[in-house]
């Protein structure tokens, strides 16, 4: 995915959380694995980047699928 795609991905991923879009646990599980792949991709994306503008812009997008990833683990049942 390209930067672009990741930061479309996680908007329309946070509206749709936040909306109750998702509730099942199937669809949550794979909405936490893709974000924690973008999480990451993205880690890589600003290890490999040297200007800082781009690395904060990075870091940003980092955070918001953080977030993403902390809410959606918060809605599945606990790991036994």
């Amino acid at each position: 995915m390209t930067v672009k795609e990741i930061v479309a991905y996680l908007k329309d991923l946070e509206e749709d959380l936040y909306c109750q879009e998702f509730t099942d646990e199937t669809t949550l599980t794979l909405h936490l694995n893709k974000t924690t792949n973008i999480i990451k991709q993205i880690m890589e994306l600003t290890e490999q980047e040297s200007d800082p503008d781009r690395r904060s812009q990075l870091a940003v997008v980092e955070y918001k699928a953080r977030e993403c990833r902390k809410y959606i683990a918060s809605q599945l049942p606990p790991l036994n």
